[in-house]
C-alpha cells in the first residue's frame, strides 16, 4: 500500500504511517534540524529533508520551547517573527535519510549561507543533474548541480 512520512518540525522528527495498515512509527528521531518538507529521490534511495530551522547545541531556544506549545504562543505574540528569526543561526541544510531505515546517510550543509540560508525542500531533477532549493523566507530558488563536491558521495 506505501507509507506516509510526516515531518514534525517542533520535534525534530518525522514520523511514518504504514497506509493499508494504518500504523505509525519513527522514522527518524533527534534530527539536528527543524524538517520541513519532504522529497524522496528514488533513485537514490534517500529522503531529502528540507531543514526550516539548524538546531544549535548545547542550547537552543527552540528545543527550549518545543514541549511547550502555549509558551511557543505567548512567545510568538510578544516578540515578532522578524526579532526572533535573529537569534535563530542562518544555515542552510538538507539532509538525506535512507528511505527504509531513516537513518542519516549524508548531508548537505550550507554553514556560511552563502547559497541558501533556510532550506524547506530540495527537488532533484535526474534528467538535468540539479537540484531545485526552495525556502520559506526567500522569493527565489537556489539551483545547484548535484555532480559537484557539494553533495555527499553517494549521490552523485
Amino acid at each position: 500500500a506505501g507509507v506516509l512520512l510526516v515531518a514534525q518540525s517542533g520535534r525534530a522528527s518525522i514520523l511514518a504511517y504504514d497506509l493499508g495498515t494504518g500504523a505509525g512509527r519513527e522514522f527518524a528521531v533527534n534530527l539536528p534540524c527543524l524538517p520541513d518538507n519532504l522529497q524522496v529521490w528514488p533513485g537514490r534511495g534517500v529522503v531529502a529533508v528540507g531543514c526550516a530551522l539548524k538546531r544549535t547545541q548545547p542550547f537552543s531556544v527552540l528545543d527550549l520551547l518545543a514541549p511547550h506549545p502555549w509558551l511557543r504562543r505567548l512567545v510568538l505574540r510578544l516578540v515578532s517573527p522578524a526579532t526572533l528569526s535573529r537569534f535563530v543561526p542562518k544555515y542552510g541544510m538538507v539532509l538525506f535519510l535512507d528511505v527504509t531505515t531513516g537513518v542519516v546517510v549524508g548531508s548537505w550543509n550550507d554553514d556560511t549561507a552563502s547559497v541558501v540560508d533556510v532550506v524547506s525542500e530540495a527537488y532533484l531533477d535526474e534528467d538535468l543533474g540539479l537540484v531545485f532549493m526552495g525556502s520559506w523566507r526567500n522569493d527565489w530558488l537556489a539551483i545547484l548541480p548535484v555532480n559537484t563536491t557539494s553533495f555527499p558521495a553517494l549521490l552523485i
